[in-house]
């Protein structure tokens, strides 16, 4: 099942529960493990890796499907209070998101032989004309800093 249709509610709404589902076992393995260790329970230490290791499941399935970032930045959002104005869903914001993702996978060869500046210097002047086009997209431009 690919969750690359970003209109598609059921796949989105999929994308989001893994989400979920990955932080909190991040966390409650996390835990597990600590209180595993500051007890002496192997048992515990044993549960913490299980729940660590669906915490990673989940992510490499997000990742694989590209809606990690996405998923990410939604929880920026709400967490920071702001609502977005519901740019993402629009067609601009999808090629907008499109273009940002772009910048990253480049961003990640910086550096190596396939990096290619004068093809991320284009694709920053898109960015830029896509924000001076839609001024509705500067948030999510501040919450997809590059790495």
């Amino acid at each position: 099942m690919s969750l690359n249709n970003r209109f598609n509610p059921p796949a989105v709404m999929l994308a989001r529960l893994v989400y979920i589902v990955h932080l909190a076992a991040g966390l409650a393995g996390l835990v597990a493990i600590m209180g595993g260790i500051m007890r002496g329970d192997l048992r515990d230490c044993a549960w913490g890796a299980a729940a660590l290791w669906l915490a990673f499941i989940g992510r490499m399935f997000l990742l694989s499907n590209g809606r990690l970032a996405a998923c990410e930045r939604g929880a920026n959002l709400l967490m920071s209070g702001d609502d977005g104005a519901g740019a993402d869903d629009t067609p601009e914001g999808a090629e907008f998101e499109a273009l940002l993702e772009r910048r990253d996978e480049l961003e990640l060869r910086r550096g190596t032989a396939a990096f290619d500046p004068w093809e991320i210097l284009t694709l920053q002047h898109q960015i830029d004309e896509c924000v001076r086009r839609h001024p509705e997209l500067a948030p999510l431009l501040k919450l997809h800093e590059p790495p």
